[in-house]
């Protein structure tokens, strides 16, 4: 059931596992509550910038390093950004909440139009 969840939103994943999950904004939250739903924990949220593979060498660009050709569209790469937060707690509902939270603050504050990807872990209670 969880794969149909991660195959559902994923635009592309970008870690090994259940890590690193590329979702768009539009379906985050939802990802987030039917992730929940099924027992899961979210580990983490990374950010990811979308850029063009020839801005590659961009000196400009303070915020992304390295990625990921998108492999929807060769001309483009998922760029990994310093952004991110790590999530402790082993209390579903709590992990949700803070997670979504996280999400919209940061999301909220976001100038530079980045793309979330969550890292999901089992419940160990």
């Amino acid at each position: 059931m969880l794969k149909k969840i991660i195959n559902k939103y994923c635009i592309q994943q970008v870690g090994i596992g259940n890590a690193e999950i590329i979702i768009s904004r539009d379906n985050f939250v939802s990802a987030v509550r039917e992730i929940s739903a099924l027992g899961y924990l979210i580990a983490s949220v990374d950010w990811f910038r979308h850029k063009k593979i020839s801005e590659i060498d961009d000196k400009l660009d303070t915020i992304s390093m390295g990625g990921p050709t998108d492999k929807n569209n060769k001309e483009y790469f998922w760029a990994e950004t310093n952004f991110g937060s790590d999530f402790e707690s082993n209390n579903l509902p709590e992990n949700m909440k803070v997670v979504l939270n996280y999400y919209e603050d940061f999301a909220k504050n976001d100038k530079y139009d980045l793309y979330p990807a969550i890292t999901i872990v089992a419940n160990k209670n």
